[in-house]
């Protein structure tokens, strides 16, 4: 095709017999009524060639020169169905509560209808939260399944959050160990650097000094617990961030003493014994002062549990088992 200057034009199409047919994408707009809408397209021929053979003429002067079509959009109500966002490091299935059906992501869906939907992590993470509508609905979460009615004409969305479960990491350290356990599950293992834990589980936090050490410092997840530890251990609930455990032991005083003279401890009796008025500090074998006393010649230690004791008499130490 030409233009009245007789240059290439820029038409996008023509009714030439050798132009290829052509496509264009109608959108329907989404707040678009229900009903029957007239649409036209409109063709046009604006190209001529003045010379004796082809007489000039502007366009659509003639029926050949552009052409008209009509045609009918129907718009209809749309079909309630499942939409399920992509996730990463885990997967969602829906299931009908009643008949446990699974439901795929576009299928179809009624309003009333009740569904459960199941979030399953991948190993090494945790489900961290769901939207549904476009609404928070975490809180409503339980074992990791949400029970849900479909409410809108046009169908329910789901987009779930997993998250990297936190981790445990215990530091290095020198002249005592850490150990960390779940409580009150004795047949799990012993927990040990850089394992993954489980959110909402109680941990069990052992700091226990070498022989002639006590604990100097305990901190768990940034704060200082040595005041709180009993026996020597701390309990902490995990949560979702990764929790860091670090210990110092010092050496007990005068503990390079291996003699406290006249003292000495009496098993049958349970009575430490002291050569006149002195003061005593009995420290059980974490490193724990349990007893701290001025005593003349003698301290009962009936009271005390079974076990390795190291007494400081006036900075001398005395150790025995009881």
């Amino acid at each position: 095709d030409v233009d009245d200057s007789d240059a290439p034009s820029d038409l996008v199409a023509n009714g030439n017999q050798g132009v290829p047919d052509f496509t264009r994408t109608i959108n329907v707009p989404a707040n678009a009524a229900v009903g029957t809408t007239r649409m036209r397209i409109q063709f046009t021929d604006a190209w001529h060639i003045k010379g004796v053979d082809h007489p000039a003429h502007s366009a659509m002067d003639d029926v050949d020169k552009g052409r008209v079509y009509d045609f009918d959009v129907t718009v209809t109500a749309g079909v309630p169905r499942l939409t399920i966002a992509e996730t990463e490091n885990g997967t969602v299935t829906v299931a009908d509560s009643d008949t446990g059906e699974t439901i795929n992501d576009g299928d179809e869906v009624t309003v009333g209808q009740f569904l459960t939907i199941t979030f399953t992590p991948d190993e090494g993470y945790l489900f961290d939260s769901v939207s549904i509508d476009g609404e928070d609905a975490t809180w409503l979460v339980s074992d990791n399944k949400l029970e849900t009615e479909v409410t809108l004409e046009t169908g329910i969305s789901v987009e779930a959050v997993f998250a990297a479960m936190p981790k445990l990491y215990i530091d290095e350290t020198e002249n005592g160990t850490i150990t960390v356990e779940y409580a009150f599950a004795e047949d799990l293992p012993a927990l040990k650097d850089g394992d993954a834990l489980e959110p909402g589980m109680m941990i069990a936090i052992t700091f226990t000094p070498d022989e002639s050490y006590e604990i100097k410092s305990a901190t768990v997840a940034g704060q200082d617990v040595t005041a709180l530890l009993v026996d020597g251990t701390f309990a902490y609930m995990v949560g979702n961030e990764d929790i860091h455990v670090a210990a110092e032991f010092d050496q007990v005083e005068g503990l390079d003493e291996v003699s406290a003279g006249n003292a000495y401890y009496d098993a049958e009796s349970q009575t430490l014994h002291i050569d006149g008025h002195r003061l005593v500090k009995l420290y059980d074998v974490t490193g724990r002062l349990v007893v701290e006393t001025e005593a003349e010649t003698t301290c009962d230690l009936s009271g005390l549990g079974d076990g390795i004791y190291v007494a400081l008499v006036d900075g001398k130490v005395i150790k025995f088992r009881k």
